[in-house]
């Protein structure tokens, strides 16, 4: 008989990118128990991002599970020639 086994990974974030940050994390404040933990603005690319968490996922320095929202134009050495 043969086992397979799954690798061990553990999901630790996804990235959206979205067309309002601040309209996206009110969103997410009025309707889940998710919260802002982390914000950041480049000065490079202007692009601003926030990490959001379920409260309960919350560690002393990040969280177990984050969902990264981004505002703005994404690099191209990532998305290529998307448009």
């Amino acid at each position: 008989m043969t086992t397979t086994t799954r690798p061990h990974t553990l999901l630790t974030h996804i990235a959206l990118p979205v067309s309002n940050l601040d309209a996206t994390l009110a969103f997410y404040a009025k309707y889940t128990t998710m919260e802002k933990i982390h914000e950041r603005f480049d000065e490079e690319t202007h692009m601003r991002s926030a990490w959001i968490a379920n409260t309960e996922d919350k560690t002393t320095t990040s969280a177990r599970f984050v969902i990264v929202v981004m505002e703005g134009k994404l690099p191209s050495q990532i998305t290529g020639d998307i448009k």
